[in-house]
């Protein structure tokens, strides 16, 4: 969904059940504070044009979560080119919000 970022607040709620832990969910506190901090990610993720540069040198870490069905591990491999050290994929059980879901547990 292209400006996913400008959908209203039940319509976000909504597309994130798949992502988000109920307990963060079914919580008015937890999604007031989750919100805006999940939507400025989807506007970055948006809005953001990659211009190549030269890489880096330093190490990259991605975390990865086995049972996200958005990214696969194959699509985190171009990350390489961003810098001269090589990266360092650690995957974890869980989805696109696998920290979450180890906080809650």
């Amino acid at each position: 969904m292209k400006n996913f970022y400008f959908i209203t607040f039940g319509q976000f709620s909504d597309s994130l059940l798949g992502g988000l832990p109920p307990e963060i969910l079914e919580h008015t506190e937890l999604m007031d504070f989750f919100e805006p901090i999940v939507r400025a990610d989807f506007k970055a993720l948006e809005t953001y044009i990659y211009q190549s540069a030269s890489p880096f040198d330093i190490p990259i870490t991605i975390l990865h979560g086995l049972a996200d069905k958005e990214v696969a591990y194959q699509d985190l491999l171009p990350w390489q080119q961003e810098s001269c050290q090589p990266i360092a994929i650690k995957t974890f059980s869980g989805g696109t919000f696998l920290f979450l879901n180890s906080c809650l547990n």
